[in-house]
């Protein structure tokens, strides 16, 4: 059947670096919101989601998820608390913004320093309550200017201004 809204999306990897209580814990706190995973999943993922708002769909293809966004009403990526998630490049959450979703976090360091407009929680009460006051948002276009500085032609047209740069030295 068909999954019921409002619907919270994560896409990626379902690995050690998620944390799987707050995971857990946020479904209990929001019974009436539907909690999308799209991703190859390690242990205990998926026998953690076994809530009735939690709906695992395994891997899909890349191609495909733009889809899932689009039918999605916000994102979440809740991410442990360690050294390899601190030095973490949120590409996901460039994508999550590309498609302008409102999209929920647990903070670190990467993060915090790209300074992009996401709502972040550490405990499950506080990322429960962000992704209530994120359903409330509307899709935003605005989003996808958020993440403009990290195209890939931009990013590339830096890079060849400062090896032009280091040529002239």
């Amino acid at each position: 059947g068909s999954i019921l809204r409002p619907r919270v999306v994560f896409v990626g990897a379902l690995t050690q670096w998620v944390d799987h209580q707050l995971v857990v814990d946020v479904a209990r706190l929001l019974p009436k919101v539907s909690f999308v995973f799209i991703g190859p999943a390690d242990q205990p993922f998926p026998q953690v989601l076994n809530q009735r708002n939690q709906h695992y769909l395994g891997p899909r293809p890349y191609e495909a998820v733009p889809a899932y966004l689009r039918h999605a009403d916000a994102a979440i990526i809740p991410f442990m608390k360690s050294p390899i998630v601190e030095s973490a490049h949120p590409l996901k959450l460039l994508t999550y913004l590309a498609a302008g979703l409102p999209t929920v976090c647990t903070a670190w360091q990467e993060l915090e320093a790209m300074r992009l407009p996401v709502r972040t929680g550490t405990t499950a009460e506080e990322f429960a309550r962000e992704i209530e006051r994120a359903l409330t948002e509307r899709r935003d276009p605005s989003l996808a200017e958020s993440v403009r500085p990290y195209d890939w032609a931009r990013i590339i047209d830096r890079l060849e201004a400062i090896i032009d740069t280091l040529r002239e030295k």
